[in-house]
């Protein structure tokens, strides 16, 4: 067996090593770990190497993955250079005339079913600024004897043709006459000035859903009925 020369390619083992046409056996037994082979180099570790490239090659890919994830999040996350500028009110905002009710006026409310049909009375009062619907008036209403406030109607309003809620409070108690007729008398007001077809809805559907929690939409307008208190709300709808 010839020594091979320093520099040449051996078998993992150390036993053979590469002459430029095939594998010839070493001169001497393969040196213990740790040591080169006969030659002075160490043998070439294919696995290993092979082994490496492949981690290395996930490491890149995962560090490519985890940037390209980083750079989309913080594409989602950081504002637009304009976002001092509000974006579009969408089409359903109640803003302009769409948010007051259709048709309903003072003179609907307060002068027709207040007082010329029921013979209530009524007097403005400062509005609530912290109510859950913002107006510049209100106006309440009740019958004249009524001390405790058993029943009474409040309007909220910006001017005398802009009506932004209508409210009948009823405390008499739950399936009584006087909470039904308030409550199925307001649907029929608010909806009157849009014809006797809409009015007639409005006014059944209250009559029947006074004592609960529930609200529909009738002519654009919102009726809410609630228990606690007990009440018919009307607003425009959104």
């Amino acid at each position: 067996m010839t020594a091979p020369p320093p520099g040449q390619h051996y078998t993992p083992d150390g036993r053979f090593w590469w002459d430029g046409a095939g594998w010839r056996p070493v001169a001497a037994a393969p040196p213990g770990p740790g040591f080169p082979p006969p030659g002075g180099a160490l043998p070439r570790r294919p696995a290993k190497a092979g082994f490496v490239l492949a981690l290395a090659g996930t490491l890149v890919a995962a560090a490519l993955c985890g940037g390209l994830a980083g750079g989309i999040g913080g594409a989602a996350s950081t504002e637009p250079p304009d976002s001092d500028t509000p974006p579009a009110l969408a089409a359903e905002f109640p803003s302009g005339e769409r948010q007051y009710m259709t048709g309903v006026t003072l003179d609907v409310v307060v002068e027709d079913w207040m007082k010329k049909s029921n013979s209530w009375t009524c007097a403005e009062k400062d509005a609530d600024p912290d109510g859950y619907v913002q107006v510049k008036k209100m106006t309440e209403c009740g019958l004249p004897d009524d001390e405790d406030r058993d029943t009474f109607v409040t309007v909220g309003y910006d001017a005398a043709d802009k009506i932004k809620m209508v409210e009948a409070t009823c405390r008499v108690g739950l399936k009584t006459n006087a909470c039904t007729t308030l409550a199925s008398t307001l649907a029929d007001a608010v909806l009157s000035p849009q014809g006797d077809e809409l009015r007639g809805q409005a006014g059944k559907w209250a009559k029947e859903n006074v004592d609960s929690e529930r609200a529909t939409t009738i002519g654009g307008i919102r009726l809410t009925a609630s228990l606690d208190p007990h009440r018919m709300t009307a607003t425009p709808a959104v």
